[in-house]
C-alpha cells in the first residue's frame, strides 16, 4: 500500500508554519481505514506498539503528556513537540494547499465526494477518519477556525472507581496494542477484538498482532457488518462487558481530555481561472481563542459538603450550635466522669461510718 499510495508532495503543493516556507518534514505518514493520511503533531509512539508501527518516525523528543500537559522547560519552548501555536488569530495560522490531479479522479470511488477529509484532534489519538472528518472541497480559500475544551478531573475522585467516576487514569487502563489509553483506541482495539472474534480476521487498518490474519475480500462484508453493528454492542457494553474473546470492558473517556471544535469560518472560490490539470485548495487554520476554556468533573458532595448541610440542618431546626455540641461532649464525657468520681466518693464515707 505504501508503494502505490501518493506522496506528500503529490497531495501538497505548499505548506506554511511559523518560519517554515516547506514544512514537509514535520508530517509523518499514518495508515487509516481510507488508506494512508499524513499526519502533522502525531504521537506515534504513544499510539501503536513496535510491532505494528511499519513506518518510519521522525526522532522527536516528546515533551507533552495528556494528563499533565507539556513539562516545565518545553512550556514556553517553540520547538517543543508537539508542535503549539503561541497565540490566537491568522499571524498564528497554519496555511496548507492541497492539490489534486484532475487524472486521478475516480467517479465510482467509493466515498461521497473527491475532496480532502481534515481530522483534528489531540495529539495521542488514533487518526479514524469515518468517525469524524472536516470535508475540505477543492479551487476554494478556507478558513477554518478551532476551539478548544478541556476537561479535568478534581483529585478529589481519585479514590472513586472509574465507574463511580465515568473516566479513566492512565494508571488504571492498559490497552494490549496502544501504549497510551484514550476511549477512541480503546474503543477501535475492542472493534477489532470484537471483528477477530466474528470473522477470524481484522481490517488492514485496525490494531492487530502480527498473527492475525487481515480480511480479505471475501470476509469484507463480514466485517463491514460487524462495524455496523459496533454502536449496540458498545451500548451494551455499559451493562455488560463483550466477553473475553471481545472486549474486557467498557471504554469510558480518559479524566484528562482536549475536544477540538472546528468551524468553517470563511470560504470562497479561488481566483485565478480554471485549471485543467489540477485543482488547488488554500487551507487556513488558526484557533479562534487565545485562552482555552476548561471544565472539571468534581463531586457534587465532598465529606466537607456533607458536614456543613448538616450542621446547617440541626442549626435551623433544633437551634444547635458549636457551644452545644461542646456542652454535650462536656456532660457526656468530663461531667459524667467526675459525677461518677464524686459517687465513689460518697459510698466510701458511708462505709467508713458504718464500720464504725
Amino acid at each position: 500500500m505504501s508503494n502505490v499510495a501518493p506522496t506528500f508532495d503529490e497531495i501538497m503543493s505548499g505548506c506554511f508554519w511559523k518560519d517554515k516556507i516547506n514544512c514537509k518534514d514535520l508530517f509523518d505518514p499514518v495508515l487509516t481505514e481510507d488508506g494512508i493520511c499524513f499526519s502533522f503533531n502525531l504521537i506515534k509512539s504513544e499510539n501503536y506498539q513496535s510491532e505494528l508501527n511499519n513506518f518510519e518516525n521522525n526522532d522527536r523528543k516528546i515533551d507533552w503528556d495528556l494528563e499533565h500537559g507539556y513539562n516545565e522547560e518545553a512550556l514556553y519552548s517553540l520547538e517543543a513537540f508537539p508542535f503549539h501555536a503561541v497565540g490566537a488569530g491568522i499571524t498564528e495560522s497554519f496555511v496548507l494547499n492541497p492539490t489534486d490531479k484532475i487524472e486521478d479522479e475516480d467517479n465510482k470511488c467509493r466515498t461521497y465526494s473527491q475532496d480532502f477529509k481534515l481530522i483534528v484532534q489531540t495529539p495521542g489519538e488514533v487518526p479514524q477518519v469515518k468517525k469524524n472528518f472536516i470535508n475540505i472541497p477543492f479551487d476554494q480559500d478556507i478558513l477554518l477556525s478551532i476551539k478548544a475544551q478541556i476537561m479535568k478531573t478534581s483529585e478529589g475522585l481519585r479514590h472513586y472507581t472509574p465507574e463511580r467516576r465515568q473516566c479513566y487514569y492512565q494508571y488504571e487502563r492498559f490497552l494490549r496494542y496502544y501504549t497510551k489509553y484514550t476511549q477512541a483506541s480503546c474503543e477501535l482495539e475492542c472493534l477489532a477484538n470484537q471483528t477477530l472474534a466474528k470473522c477470524g480476521c481484522v481490517k488492514f487498518s485496525m490494531p492487530r498482532a502480527l498473527s492475525h490474519p487481515i480480511c480479505g475480500w471475501k470476509k469484507s462484508s463480514c466485517a463491514d457488518q460487524v462495524a455496523n453493528n459496533f454502536v449496540s454492542w458498545k451500548f451494551m457494553a455499559k451493562t455488560k462487558g463483550f466477553g473475553e474473546s471481545a472486549c474486557t470492558g467498557y471504554c469510558l473517556p480518559t479524566c484528562f481530555d482536549i475536544k477540538y471544535k472546528a468551524e468553517i469560518e470563511l470560504q470562497a472560490p479561488r481566483d485565478g481561472g480554471t485549471n485543467t490539470l489540477f485543482r488547488l485548495t488554500s487551507l487556513t487554520i488558526k484557533f479562534e481563542e487565545d485562552v482555552v476554556n476548561g471544565l472539571i468533573r468534581t463531586e457534587l458532595y465532598s465529606i466537607t459538603d456533607f458536614i456543613a448541610n448538616c450542621g446547617g440542618l440541626l442549626g435551623l431546626f433544633m437551634g444547635v450550635s458549636i457551644l452545644s455540641l461542646v456542652e454535650l461532649v462536656y456532660f457526656f464525657t468530663v461531667r459524667l466522669l467526675l459525677n461518677l468520681k464524686a459517687r465513689r466518693q460518697i459510698q466510701d464515707v458511708k462505709q467508713c461510718w458504718e464500720k464504725k
